[in-house]
């Protein structure tokens, strides 16, 4: 015990109140947990100590690691398309990181590519110029590890919320697709543009029109004798056939009901 190595004389006491006193003051240091979004980051530095450090810092926590030792090579990762998060040095010898980040700055922004800037410059002049020029955040050297994974998490955070938001969108412009062409099948253009524009009561008068209404002659004792495949492809290859002269007379489409068509 330790009372027996005070009475042997290997330990003084007040070693054992140092050491005690030291012990109060430490904290155990808290290590980051796995990302909660894991993705492939590139680091651009020309230092590959520091460079191969972080890197195992973060495939520690669940990131896969690229490198690049200049801004050339940096610039063949990013054309493959497969970089979710940039770690860029200022420093280096060549184009530095500041003019790198400026010369990419709309195709960062069209991939919605976060840049973090790890740099051992500390001027407010340089932070607030990378920041203008599009980077995320900026970290200067030395800085812990658990404060970097902290802000790589929240710039990946708002990348996996930003690539969802396009997503969505996308889909909804699909959709809205869809349905502008499902309209355009039943109304005429002017009066679908209406419609989409919030007119709610459409009612227009005109001296002369005239309207056709063609039917298919015995349709229903023919659509008794083919199937349903060859019934569909009959319409259409008729409908196809009155849609072209109905433009080469510059008539309106109004719609189609069953086998009859109004124009």
């Amino acid at each position: 015990s330790v009372d027996d190595l005070i009475d042997y004389g290997i330990l003084a006491e007040s070693d054992v109140k140092l050491v005690d006193l030291h012990s109060t003051n430490l904290s155990i240091v808290r290590q980051p947990g796995r990302s909660e979004f894991p993705s492939h980051i590139l680091i651009l530095d020309d230092n590959p100590n520091l460079a191969h450090y972080l890197g195992r810092k973060l495939v520690s926590v669940g990131h896969s690691v690229s490198y690049a030792g200049n801004t050339g090579e940096a610039d063949d990762f990013l054309a493959k398309g497969e970089v979710d998060l940039l770690i860029l040095d200022i420093l280096m010898p060549g184009e530095n990181g500041y003019e790198f980040l400026q010369r990419n700055l709309s195709g960062f922004k069209s991939a919605n590519l976060p840049v973090i800037v790890l740099s051992s410059l500390d001027e407010l002049d340089t932070i607030y110029r990378c920041l203008e020029a599009g980077a995320s955040d900026y970290v200067t050297k030395p800085c812990k590890f658990i404060t970097l994974n902290a802000r790589i998490n929240s710039a990946l955070e708002r990348k996996h919320l930003k690539d969802r938001e396009k997503e969505y969108l996308a889909v909804i412009e699909t959709e809205k697709e869809k349905s502008d062409n499902l309209l355009l099948n039943i109304l005429p253009v002017p009066i679908a543009d209406r419609l989409k524009a919030g007119e709610d009561t459409i009612a227009d008068s005109f001296d002369q029109c005239s309207v056709l209404f063609a039917d298919i002659a015995g349709f229903t004792p023919l659509s008794e004798k083919l199937s349903a495949r060859e019934l569909v492809d009959f319409l259409n290859e008729t409908f196809s056939a009155f849609d072209s002269l109905t433009e080469e007379l510059g008539l309106e489409k109004i719609k189609t009901i069953g086998d009859n068509y109004m124009v």
